[in-house]
């Protein structure tokens, strides 16, 4: 799954064998190319699987106001024949009253060894608490907040509500950072950010 998915977040292209002309999936109509994994048994010829979710949380990385199939999330519908709500929101941030971590939908009621809502949580954020601020102040506050070099911040405490919850969890940092980009002053920070979410 995660090699999967951080293939999708690399290229936004998928290799897809055509299913039928057009379908409807998860609120997208999408034309053309639908792909059922062959490693799945006694799938559903014509449904997604619904008994495993995935659930997307976090900023513009994911692409969730992009038009048509466009959002990694319906990508990942697409490539894994499987159930994919996108909770994020473009320019959402870490910390604060709209944060990602209250985009996360858990599961009231988990229960040791079993599967909460979703099997799996895609998470991504922290580049829009670090661009208002950190481009010509001291940054350190606003990284740590999000994660500090020991694994400690919200990112981390989110990470740990959904795997107490019963979901495997996909951490995804950032793309570098291209020249001329709005991001380009942050580039150091962006990267601390990535390398703190790989440790």
């Amino acid at each position: 799954m995660e090699e999967i998915v951080r293939a999708i977040l690399n290229s936004r292209t998928v290799s897809l064998e055509a299913v039928e002309k057009s379908f409807n999936i998860y609120g997208f109509k999408c034309l053309g190319v639908a792909e059922k994994p062959v490693d799945i048994e006694n799938m559903n010829e014509t449904d997604p699987i619904t008994e495993f979710s995935v659930q997307v949380i976090g900023d513009s990385l994911f692409g969730s106001d992009a038009d048509g199939c466009a959002s990694v999330s319906t990508f990942m519908s697409l490539r894994l024949w499987l159930q994919v709500e996108d909770h994020s929101e473009p320019g959402a941030t870490v910390a604060g009253d709209e944060s990602i971590p209250k985009q996360y939908v858990g599961n009231p009621e988990p229960v040791a060894g079993q599967y909460g809502d979703w099997n799996w949580t895609v998470i991504n954020g922290g580049a829009n608490d670090i661009m208002p601020y950190c481009t010509e102040n001291d940054c350190d506050d606003v990284l740590d907040e999000i994660i500090t070099d020991s694994g400690e911040g919200l990112i981390p405490d989110l990470v740990e509500k959904a795997q107490n919850d019963g979901s495997n969890v996909i951490l995804i940092g950032y793309y570098s950072v291209p020249k001329g980009s709005e991001y380009e002053p942050v580039i150091l920070e962006v990267e601390i950010i990535n390398d703190r979410y790989n440790e």
